[in-house]
């Protein structure tokens, strides 16, 4: 379960419970070198509350969502620290009266 919660002050609320699954995969290249992969899938529904764009009156409908995240690092052991460096993604879909996608 992904506890979602999403606000812009004075605008709108976007949150709830969505269910999903997450996953990771690491390989040792070396003593110090290794490498990562991982990325997760959750998809479900959010209660939204506020404004809509383009005017109107405020409104409370539960919108059809999904989260999708992907990552990829290299880390470089020096013992007692760990050095990262990779690239992450994440997508939100929200499905309702206009629909639209966020990526960050």
């Amino acid at each position: 379960m992904n506890d979602v919660s999403y606000e812009e002050p004075g605008v709108m609320t976007e949150d709830g419970l969505i269910g999903g699954v997450r996953g990771e995969l690491g390989y040792g290249l070396t003593e110090s070198l290794s490498v990562a992969v991982g990325g997760s899938y959750f998809d479900g529904s959010l209660l939204y509350d506020g404004a809509i764009s383009g005017g109107g009156p405020a409104i409370k409908v539960r919108t059809t969502d999904y989260f999708r995240t992907i990552k990829a690092q290299i880390n470089y052991l020096v013992n007692p620290f760990v050095f990262s460096i990779g690239y992450a993604e994440r997508a939100w879909y929200s499905d309702f009266i206009i629909s639209y996608r966020r990526l960050t």
